[in-house]
Parts: structure tokens; sequence; C-alpha cells
């Protein structure tokens, strides 16, 4: 649903692109351009007269110590404010633009890197200089800042002293070289090339948007085209919006920055020495860190004044290079350079780096309209039509159902939980190479994040989201294949929307997957205490949310329509006065239907229901203790889709485990079939 999403947004803003154009074509087509609009003496078309940047005069006149908020709207208050901001750190005060704003119109920020060979562009009459120290807020209100061009050295280690007594590390920046406590929103960067040229003696963070992140700072609802370069030959860290975050530093709170809703469309490297070459770099590739959203996105440590800092909701569509021993992209944990978010997101200590990293991107309403807004604005240039890292999902009548894999603090079969989790993740892919599926619909419990019982849930025992975890590090593992890829909540997964979508990536608590003639539809029956402040079970709650399921149904009115949950409890329904969910089930809206929550993975005919058949996905867990676990070994539910019947059966991957002390193999096999035929 979210890939559907993406491809859906692409569309529109090229449509929203192409729209004025044609309407343009359309009225010179049949009106004609007028002699004043066009043609010289002879009835010839002249080509209009090329724009050549001119230089600027900064107008300071709108400052007035004594206000909080000031309006910008023309080129010449920017550098104003450019001007003023290099010894004046605009804390407690913001600065918004009421219009699109062009410093050199004209020129072209344009750099091309090929052949080992970089081309910067030639500086304009109006160079930014990167603002060193900003704590306010610069929200651009949907506006968009064009023809910026930075050539610096930066700072040195401890050469810009914060409070006139802590150094702040060594950095250059695009905008701003320190953003301590401050905020950059709402604005797009187009047509902006920032150059570092620094040969700083300690490691340096160079950033499109800020060099150095520090306290609690956020970047947010922020799209750019910048292209940011470093030509150092030291250490080095570059990102299309940050270098870097920092820990505690000084009097300023631990680091708990935020980037976020933010897409890099531009390009980003670095080069060894002063000149344009890329030759190769005694930089080796360990302290060369260049990534398009940040180079480097971390509490540096594990204890507490190191902090914590949030990376979510990006996308990154531009390239990203360096020059070690070879010309080639960045390449971070195994993913190409052009889809390179930050340096050391996994590699993680107990606790530290960053969280809440997504791989994915929902675009937030608000940028939608900021970015369709400009496309159609006089003289802005917005590329919209890179392509957005889209696949096209394989097509097939295969579907994999799983759940309750639970990524906790317990092994089980003697098994370490990472081991039994990579376990379950290449089982999926094997599935994959050996007969290629549509979908993969999880449902539920990929933690204990939530459990009232020993050792307690990890979320508010503890702080740490499990189920992040499994998606940050293990499903997003399966990201390249060509599926569809749905995950909803159990009752171990209490997060309210907000907190559910956030910590997954865009994953919604109930959702739908139409593979072919069939519509899967996947409930929530757990809605009950969600985002609780104490320890406590899920309730089962049944289908609450009729409409959903109505709304569905009637977008799809030609689907077959399969039931998935968490779990299904239909005494309960009943109990509940769930009457109208019921007749559903009574007049076969429902093909049928899978669930998870027992661990096994047998077959339910609920004769109470013109026996409508309900299988269950099994596990990659345990068992309850009663039950032998070798009649519900780890695995998950193959589905089948014909036009007359569905076939599913439970899949267990070749798997050594330990139970009751002896060791006991299960070869892959199946088990539990069931034919379900539809009319």
């Amino acid at each position: 649903m979210k890939k559907t999403i993406l491809r859906i947004i692409a569309l529109l803003l090229c449509f929203c692109m192409a729209l004025p154009l044609f309407i343009a074509c359309k009225k010179d087509t049949e009106e004609g351009p007028s002699a004043e609009e066009g043609t010289g003496d002879n009835g010839q078309t002249q080509e209009p007269e090329p724009v050549v940047p001119v230089k600027i005069d900064a107008d300071a006149s709108w400052y007035d110590e004594n206000e909080a908020v000031f309006e910008l709207s023309t080129a010449a208050q920017l550098l104003g404010f450019n001007d003023l901001a290099k010894e004046n750190s605009f804390a407690g005060k913001t600065v918004k633009l009421t219009a699109d704003i062009d410093l050199n119109p004209g020129w072209s920020a344009q750099v091309s890197a090929a052949n080992r060979q970089v081309t910067l562009p030639e500086a304009p009459p109006n160079k930014w200089e990167p603002i060193p120290l900003f704590e306010g807020t610069f929200d651009g209100q949907e506006h968009a800042i064009s023809g910026v061009y930075t050539e610096s050295k930066g700072y040195d280690q401890n050469q810009y002293k914060y409070n006139g007594t802590v150094g702040l590390g060594s950095a250059g920046g695009g905008l701003f070289v320190y953003l301590v406590n401050g905020t950059v929103q709402n604005v797009l960067l187009l047509n902006s090339t920032v150059i570092h040229i620094g040969q700083l003696a300690a490691p340096c963070a160079v950033g499109g948007v800020a060099g150095r992140v520090l306290g609690a700072s956020t970047i947010e609802n922020v799209y750019s085209e910048m292209n940011v370069w470093a030509r150092t030959q030291r250490y080095r860290m570059v990102g299309g919006i940050a270098g870097r975050s920092d820990w505690q530093t000084g009097d300023i709170a631990p680091c708990t920055a935020i980037i976020r809703n933010v897409v890099f469309a531009g390009t980003v490297g670095s080069t060894d020495g002063k000149n344009s070459t890329l030759t190769p770099s005694r930089v080796t590739e360990d302290n060369m860190r260049v990534a398009q959203i940040a180079a480097q996105w971390a509490a540096s440590g594990d204890n507490e004044k190191d902090g914590r800092c949030v990376l979510e909701n990006v996308l990154a569509v531009g390239h990203g290079y360096y020059a070690a021993d070879t010309y080639k992209p960045v390449v971070q944990n195994g993913r190409a350079g052009d889809y390179c978010l930050a340096y050391r997101l996994s590699a993680a200590p107990s606790g530290g780096w960053a969280y809440n990293t997504t791989l994915s991107f929902v675009l937030p309403a608000s940028v939608n309209t900021m970015l369709t807004g400009a496309a159609g604005r006089s003289g802005l240039a917005i590329n919209l039509l890179k392509p957005v890292p889209t696949k096209t999902v394989t097509e097939s009548n295969r579907v994999l159902i799983a759940s309750d894999v639970h990524l906790c603090h317990v092994d089980t079969y003697g098994v370490d939980t990472a081991v039994r989790m990579q376990r379950f993740i290449d089982a999926l892919r094997a599935e994959y190479n050996r007969s290629p599926y549509s979908a993969l619909l999880l449902l539920g419990d990929y933690s204990l994040d939530f459990w009232n019982y020993q050792v307690k849930g990890s979320w508010l025992e503890k702080g740490v989201s499990n189920t992040k975890n499994f998606v940050d590090n293990y499903l997003s593992q399966l990201y390249d294949l060509p599926i569809e890829i749905h995950m909803i909540a159990g009752n171990h997964e209490q997060y309210g929307e907000t907190n559910w979508e956030q910590l997954t990536g865009g994953y919604t608590r109930q959702d739908y997957c139409v593979v072919g003639n069939y519509l899967f539809l996947m409930v929530d029956t757990f809605t009950a205490d969600l985002d609780p402040t104490e320890h406590s079970d899920t309730p089962y709650t049944g289908v609450t949310d009729l409409e959903f399921v109505r709304n569905v149904i009637a977008e799809h009115p030609d689907k077959k329509v399969i039931l998935c949950a968490h779990y299904l409890d239909f005494n309960a329904e009943a109990n509940m006065g769930h009457t109208e969910f019921l007749e559903m089930v009574d007049n076969g809206q429902f093909v049928c239907a899978f669930v998870g929550h027992t661990h096994k993975s047998n077959v339910w005919t609920v004769t109470d229901h013109n026996n409508f058949k309900v299988a269950f996905t099994g596990n990659f867990f345990k068992t309850d203790d009663e039950t032998p676990p070798q009649n519900y070994m780890w695995g998950f539910r193959e589905v089948l889709l014909y036009d007359n019947r569905v076939v599913s059966r439970y899949i267990t991957p070749d798997n050594t485990v330990t139970i009751n002390g002896s060791q006991y193999h299960k070869y892959k096999g199946t088990q539990d079939e069931v034919t379900v035929y539809v009319q």
C-alpha cells in the first residue's frame, strides 16, 4: 500500500509540472505570439535575452533587536540576514520567508561527476557565507531558496567557541555551520551548491543545511536539490542535509536532534585535494563518510549524556560519491550510495546511535502541497522527474502469511533470538527464490513490547521497541524483493496509530492488499488501551471498525475477500454484539480467514457459522507448554489463489533446535493443508 502511494504521488507531481506547459502551448497555438511577445520586424521569433546574475546589495534594514519575528521577501533581505547572523545567533527569534527567493537569477549550480572528474560551477556574484551559529527558527513557509553558493574553509577544532568558552568541533556548512537548539523547516533548497575547501586537522563535518547539529535541533519538511561537496585531504563527514549530530558539548543539553520529513535529490560527495579531480585518496573507506541525509547521525555512546538522535521519514533520491582507491558510489550496509541515508545506523552499541530510522517514505500532506505548489512557479526548476525508488511487484498467485515471531529477550529451543530472526528472514527469501510470491502479510506479535508478565514489556520497562528493531534490522532485508509487504499490529503491540506508523516506518494498524482477483482485508482486533502508561495485557476487542471493512470492500466490489487478523474469536464477537460482522461471515462475504496468536498451524472449521474456515499462521517462536513443539514448528503459511478455490498449507523450513534437552531436526515440509472453494 505504501509503495502504491509513492507511485501515485510521483505521477501526480509529474502531472502538476506538465500542466502549465500544456496550457501555455495550447494558448500559443490558438492565439499565436504577439509582436510584443517575441517576433521581430521580419516576423521571425526572437530568442529571449538570457538572464545574467548581478551583484545584489544586502539589506538589513528590516532588523529590530526588540522584535522576535521577521519576514523576508527579497534576495537583498536574505543576504542581509546572512550578514547579521555572522554576529547574531537569533536565539529566541524566528525568520520567515514570504516569497520564493533567488540569490543569483540566471546562474546554474549544476555539478557533474563522471569519469573520475567533478566539474563544479563557477562562482556567481552573490555568495552565501555559512552562518557560524544559529539558535533560532528558520521557517520557509513552503517557499523556495535558489542560487545559494558557498565556498568556505569552515572552522577548525575548537576554533569556534560557544558562549565564548566551549569549542564546537571542526565543521563547514551550507546554510549554517552549527545548528544549536535551532529549527529549519518548510523550505525548498534549489539550484544551489555548497563547496567546502578546508584543509582542517580534525574530523570535519559538512552539511547542506548544517555541518554540526547539536542539542534539541530540528530539520523537517525540507526538500533539497543542493550539491554538497567537500575538497579536503582529511577525515571528513559530508551529508546532503547534515554533516553530523553530536554528543553533549559543554553546557549544551544531550543531543536529541531530529531530521524528519526530508527529501534529498541533489548530489553529495568528497574529492581529494584542492582541485576538482577525483584522484585516489589517502582517506580510507573507513573514515570516509558520505551520505545523502546525514554523514553521521548518532549519539556517540551508551550513557545518558550522549542523548538520542532521530532520523525518520526521509527519502534519498539523489547521488552520493567519494574518491578512495577507486571511484565508486558510497556503499553503506550493503546498499548502493544512491540510497545511503546515514552512516552508522545499524552498527550500534547497545541502545546508542540513531533510532526511529526508516528506509521508507510517506510524503506528508504539507510537503506534497509545498512541492506541487512550487512546481508551477516561474523561474524555478524543480526536478521531480528523478525516479523515486519503486519496484514492480511480482505477478503471482502466491502469498505468504506469517505471525508471532516475537523478537524479545527469550531464546527458544536453544537458539539465540538474533539467529532465530535471521533464520525467519532467510526462509522467506528462500521461498521467494524457490517460487516467487506477490505479497508477504504479517499478522502481528513481532515482539513482547507490551506484556504484563515476569520481566514486563520492553517498551514501558526499558523504552525499547523490538517491533522497530524487527523492521529495521530484519524485515528491511526483504525490501529489495519485488513484493508487497503489509504488517498489522498484534496484542503485544499496543501502540496507538501515530506511534505505530512512526516506529514501523509507515505501516498501519490495519491494512489491505489486492492480489489478482482477491482482496486480503487485514483488520485490527486489539484496539483497546493503546499507548498505555502502565503495563497491561491488550484485551480482545473484535472487529470494531466496520466502516473500514465496508469502505475497503466497496472500493473493490469485484474482488473475493479473504479476512486476516491477529486473532478472531467468534464467541466473543457474539457476546460483544457484533452482529453485522457475524452476518457478513454467515452470508459468505468472506472466502476464509487467516489468523495468528495461538502459535499453532491447525485449521479451524467454525461450525456455528456455516463451516467457515480459519487457518492459523503458526509461529517462529514457541508453542505453549502443553503442546509438543514438533507439532507446530517454526514456519508460515503459503496461500495459492485460483479462480475457483484458495489452497493453503503451513510450510516448516529446515531447522535444527533443542527441545527438552534433546536435539531435534525438522526437515523442510508442509502440514495442515486446507482448500476452500469459491463460488
